[in-house]
């Protein structure tokens, strides 16, 4: 998991977009990504089917240490609901 003073903000920020997601029927599974070019500044995506849904994450610069998230992708989210509704 990722190592940092804001990993309760990022938490729960994660915790309200898994349950917004569930209330809106998805089925979310959660993935801790890696970018090679900085391995330091991990991901969590959240994805449904195979769909990245959200990313959420941490990051520092120059001391400054923020919680990030996408929120709701569209019309991202609605293709997704619309593919599992089919399958």
């Amino acid at each position: 998991m990722i190592d940092t003073s804001s990993d309760q903000d990022l938490r729960e920020l994660l915790s309200f977009a898994r349950h917004f997601f569930s209330m809106e029927g998805a089925e979310v599974v959660e993935t801790l990504q890696t970018d090679s070019r900085n391995p330091a500044w991990p991901q969590i995506d959240l994805e449904w089917g195979g769909i990245e849904l959200g990313s959420y994450g941490t990051r520092t610069i120059d001391g400054l240490t923020w919680t990030y998230g996408t929120g709701v992708s569209e019309p991202r989210f609605s293709h997704v609901t619309e593919l599992v509704a089919r399958s």
